[in-house]
Order: C-alpha cells, then sequence, then structure tokens
C-alpha cells in the first residue's frame, strides 16, 4: 500500500514522468489499476501487442497506436491530464523523436507511469 502513496504521492506533486525499474509488470499494472481508481482519473494502458486501452472507466481500443511515436502524439493530442500506463516504451529509448515527444509531454506535466525491463541506462542529455 505504501507504494501506491508514494505514487499518489508523485501524481500530486506532478511529476510528469515516472520510470519505475522492474522485471514485475504484472504487479506494477495492478498496482497502477488501484492508484487510477483511488484518485478518479481518467487511465489508459499502452503495449506494443495492444495499442492504446483505456482502463478506468474500461473500454476497448482506445487508438491503434502502435508505434511509441504513435501512443506519444496522441498523448500529446488529449487535453486532460491522465494516467499512462505505457509497456514496452523502453525499446523506443534511443529515438530522438520519441525523447522530444517525452520533453513536450513532461513539459505539460500530464501524469505517465513507465515500466522498463531492470538495468536500463537512460541518456541525460
Amino acid at each position: 500500500m505504501a507504494e501506491i502513496e508514494d505514487l499518489e504521492l508523485l501524481i500530486a506533486t506532478r511529476t510528469p514522468l515516472i520510470l519505475v525499474e522492474t522485471l514485475e509488470t504484472a504487479r506494477v499494472e495492478e498496482m497502477f489499476r488501484r492508484l487510477a481508481q483511488r484518485i478518479g482519473r481518467p487511465s489508459f494502458r499502452w503495449a506494443l501487442a495492444t495499442g492504446l486501452q483505456a482502463l478506468e472507466p474500461p473500454t476497448e481500443i482506445v487508438a491503434k497506436c502502435q508505434k511509441p511515436v504513435d501512443v506519444l502524439q496522441q498523448v500529446l493530442r488529449t487535453p486532460a491530464a491522465a494516467l499512462y500506463l505505457l509497456l514496452d516504451l523502453q525499446r523506443a529509448f534511443d529515438d530522438p523523436v520519441v525523447l522530444s515527444q517525452l520533453q513536450e509531454i513532461a513539459a505539460r506535466c500530464t501524469a505517465f507511469l513507465l515500466t522498463t525491463a531492470a538495468g536500463i541506462e537512460l541518456q541525460t542529455s
């Protein structure tokens, strides 16, 4: 429960990008669902295999966003603050367009929750 409270605090303080370094994707997904219900914001889940899906309220696929650039473009077009669980995004961290989109999204303070494989290295520039 403390983990959800920590995430809730990060979102309340308008931390735009949250990187969770873990191999336990299922655990993070469950935590994300509980967090979304708790704070009452629209929430979405994206993976390369399934595209962008709304979680709260639950619906079918929101947009055919298979590529990381496409899902981030969809986020940039969405005016309301929402929670996004972006699985598989770490595979595109070497793409300058993806990094630019993340910077734009961060400037707008849209909350994100990113899950990654353990041991990922991010460039700071």
